[in-house]
């Protein structure tokens, strides 16, 4: 930032001069270049976060102040009176040997009756001062006594306390409230460890330097830890500031300790956030009687829904009438928040870093070279079945053939049809998969002869690993041969035969139902999908493939206790035919279902099960995929720091991998993280490169999330035609597939928008559609956010009665909620949408 340097000291007058340089700044939060100074009420405002950043000062042609003499001439010269209160001045000023700016604050106590207390008190704060050294306390850098007049120097901060940031720029983001709190935390620590009480904590006491930086200053209310303060009256108030004062400060007749700061450190935290200080009670005299000590504070309804809720947590702790209900030290309070804000890697730049060459398998579905399309489905059982004994064979990586086939999509269209050899190696690559095994099957008389072929980076042609001809009336027998033959091909051993009932394969229509259901789950059909997936149950009722399928699809359609129904029957049959991978897989199904239904501490014990089972047994894929799911729940849990290291921790499998095209939904996860934190440039930049992931991918559903996310970085920075035209994108994109959560999330922030721009009647359809989609699916929580932001849009159409029937309809619906999740519920459409499966 801008600071005032002395190049040129001295004028060829004798008159001191200030220089100022101007370089190129940018914000301390998201690193974008800021606006010129002096705009905004001498306030510097970030286009991209709304950070808000003091201006440095002007300059003085003639600095010399008329007052100059009150200080020793041969060391400092002051410039420009700051302030004054009843018994002192405070100046700008300048050493003159060491040629900075400083302060100069000098004791000039105008009642002679008062001058022994004003002394007493001037030179506390003084040596209070001196005693701390830590960087967010103003220091004390001298103390003397010139013609009878007590002085000290503490170091001058360019910038403006944070009242006159209030009074430049309004209230500020509750990002930059969250560092301002952890920063002001921290010099309370060091200020209570010198055995010592601030007693005057408030705006205008924290100062903000031009870089964000805050430092508290005025110790002239200190008080030393366990010395009884004796300012107080026994009446109305004792020392400090009305609005920011503790209860048990106002009237000094209880204990004041380290826990009164935290309470005064809470009003101010809550003024940066609200725009006025907390209130309990009525009236604008409240304050000074106290009010109910015991009454919760409110927090305005136009800010509850951009201030997070672990936020308003700490500032509500720290605001608790009783102390003992109150942090227990600065230090605890500074930790919080610290972890809430800096998480290792939250603002990592979203560049890919290198990955891995591709190693695991895929199996692909075998050509017909017959003519009799009715018997597509071999090839596809035939997949199965090598799939399936790779996966028993031993610490075998496989790929999901499904993944590869939908990447392959876009290959289909552009090669009319056909995808080349280079195309499926390339696709396969791209997620994980270093060997491509498929091969094609022909109906010769009574037989049937398969080739199986291997593709990879040395035999980008295809190597021959079997051939098999066998009778074609037991397609089963076929494939227990092929994989036999092929496991042997790649040089692992293979599994012992499976008893006859152990894993059921799919019959021809059975089959053929299972390729329609992922087809359609592809194309974001699900009722279509689950509607296959029943018909082949009736045909196949222990059919795991058709579980799995019906249960993630189940899902999507929010039919949740019908998913936990299938998962839950995958879990036994794994569990009796001793099948590791699915149920890893099937556990970590279970935790994403339980996150969709709000019930965050189950969800966590499923996910962090599957995660065990999937390391122990080097599950690579499904490891990955799982601490991606662990990551969205931890954000949930407000747990930013582990989330952001579970979701590196996927990135980390993923790319070890080599699979880069797998990265949407980590990417995705860590978007989330930089958005809650208010980082907005960063979660832009994560959004949009799991975007263009997605698009490469063909995932409607993932582009549809991603346009939707981005939008909402666009509405936070106000950049409002932006936002509109990805939100638009986003509902277009997702009205094609009937994934509901996503177009729920696209019209919460379409209304959320209208309302930002002052258009309610816009917004009432947009909430409108939220509500249908909500009833729909019986999602309460959904229901009651939808309710609550068009009570919203009522009182900005000036409709109180509406707006206070909405309100209750919200709160009905939320204590309505049942099941004891210890974790809050989703409030939004927004947090609904998370984890893959």
């Amino acid at each position: 930032m801008r600071r005032i340097t002395n190049a040129r000291a001295e004028s060829t007058s004798g008159s001191t001069m200030i220089e100022e340089t101007t370089p190129v700044v940018s914000c301390a939060h998201c690193r974008e270049p800021l606006p010129p100074g002096g705009a905004d009420a001498g306030m510097r405002r970030c286009r991209n976060c709304g950070f808000i950043y003091p201006d440095a000062g002007p300059t003085w042609d003639d600095p010399i102040h008329r007052d100059h003499d009150l200080l020793p001439g041969d060391r400092y010269r002051l410039i420009k009176p700051l302030r004054a209160w009843g018994t002192g001045r405070v100046y700008l000023a300048r050493h003159l040997l060491l040629d900075e700016p400083c302060v100069v604050k000098v004791l000039s106590p105008a009642d002679p009756g008062f001058c022994d207390d004003a002394c007493r008190r001037f030179m506390e704060e003084a040596k209070a001062g001196f005693r701390i050294k830590h960087p967010n306390v103003a220091r004390v850098l001298d103390c003397g006594l010139s013609d009878g007049q007590w002085y000290f120097i503490m170091e001058y901060v360019e910038g403006a306390n944070l009242g006159d940031v209030l009074r430049g720029g309004g209230r500020l983001p509750w990002a930059q409230v969250a560092r301002i709190g952890a920063q002001s935390a921290r010099g309370l620590a060091a200020i209570h460890a010198a055995g010592l009480l601030h007693r005057d904590i408030k705006p205008s006491n924290l100062l903000m330097g031009t870089d964000g930086s805050v430092k508290i200053a005025d110790l002239g209310l200190v008080q030393i830890v366990g010395v009884r303060d004796t300012t107080a009256s026994g009446g109305l108030l004792g020392a400090g500031t009305p609005q920011y004062m503790a209860p048990e400060q106002r009237t000094g007749g209880q204990t004041v300790d380290a826990r009164s700061d935290l309470y005064s450190l809470g009003a101010t935290l809550f003024h940066l956030l609200v725009g006025h200080p907390p209130c309990r009670g009525d009236g604008p005299l409240a304050y000074l009687e106290g009010g109910d000590e015991h009454a919760a504070i409110e927090w305005p309804r136009d800010v509850t829904p951009r201030v997070p809720h672990w936020l308003s947590n700490v500032v509500d702790r720290c605001l608790a009438g009783q102390p003992d209900q109150r942090y227990g030290s600065a230090d605890e309070l500074a930790a919080e928040l610290n972890e809430r804000i800096e998480p290792a890697h939250a603002v990592a730049p979203a560049a890919v870093p290198a990955s891995g060459t591709p190693s695991a398998i895929v199996v692909l579905p075998f050509e017909n070279l017959s003519r009799d399309a009715a018997d597509d489905w071999i090839g596809h059982a035939l997949a199965d079945e090598i799939h399936h004994a790779l996966r028993g064979a031993g610490r075998i990586q496989t790929i999901d053939r499904h993944e590869v086939l939908h990447l392959l999509g876009r290959a289909y269209v552009e090669n009319g049809g056909v995808p080349s050899d280079g195309q499926v190696l390339e696709a396969a690559g791209r997620l994980g998969a270093g060997i491509v095994i498929r091969g094609n099957f022909q109906h010769v008389d009574d037989r049937t002869k398969v080739t199986v072929l291997r593709f990879d980076g040395v035999d980008p042609g295809g190597k021959v690993l079997a051939r098999v001809v066998e009778p074609s009336d037991d397609v089963f027998g076929l494939q227990a041969v092929v994989a036999e033959q092929v496991i042997g091909a790649l040089g692992y051993a293979a599994r012992p035969p499976a008893r006859p009932d152990e894993r059921p394969r799919l019959g021809r229509e059975v089959r053929k139902l299972y390729t329609a259901a992922h087809r359609a789950f592809a194309a974001g059909q699900y009722e279509q999908s689950v509607g296959h997936c029943r018909a082949g149950l009736e045909k196949a009722p222990a059919s795991v493939e058709l579980l799995s399928l019906m249960g993630v699809t189940l899902a999507r359609l929010a039919a949740y206790d019908e998913a936990v129904v299938c998962h839950r029957r995958l879990e036994k049959i794994a569990r009796d035919a001793n099948d590791p991978y699915r149920l890893v897989e099937s556990t970590g199904n279970l935790g994403v279902i339980y996150y969709y239904k709000g019930e965050i501490a189950l969800a966590y014990e499923l996910l962090q099960r599957a995660g065990e089972m999937a390391a122990e047994l080097n599950l690579l894929p499904l490891l990955a995929r799982t601490c991606n799911n662990i990551g969205f729940v931890l954000t949930r849990m407000e747990r930013l720091a582990e989330a952001d290291a579970a979701f590196e921790e996927s990135i980390r499998i993923k790319l070890q991998l080599g699979a880069t095209a797998a990265l949407v939904s980590p990417y995705n996860g860590r978007g989330r993280i930089a958005l809650n934190l208010g980082r907005y440039h960063d979660a832009s930049g994560y959004y949009r490169q799991a975007l263009r992931w997605a698009e490469e991918l063909n995932d409607r559903v993932n582009i549809g999330i991603c346009r939707t996310n981005i939008g909402r970085c666009y509405l936070h920075t106000q950049q409002f035609e932006q936002a509109e035209s990805y939100l638009s994108q986003a509902v277009a994109c997702l009205s094609s597939t009937q994934f509901w959560n996503g177009i729920a999330m696209a019209y919460e922030q379409l209304a959320e928008l209208c309302l930002t721009r002052g258009r309610p009647d816009d917004a009432f359809e947009y909430i409108e559609k939220c509500v249908d989609l909500a009833r729909r699916h019986d999602n309460r929580f959904l229901e009651a956010s939808a309710w609550e932001q068009k009570a919203r849009a009522y009182e900005l159409a000036d409709r109180k009665d509406e707006a206070m029937e909405c309100m209750r309809k919200s709160f009905h619906l939320q204590q309505g909620r049942s099941g004891g999740d210890p974790w809050r519920p989703p409030r939004r459409a927004a947090d609904q949408v998370g984890p893959s499966k």
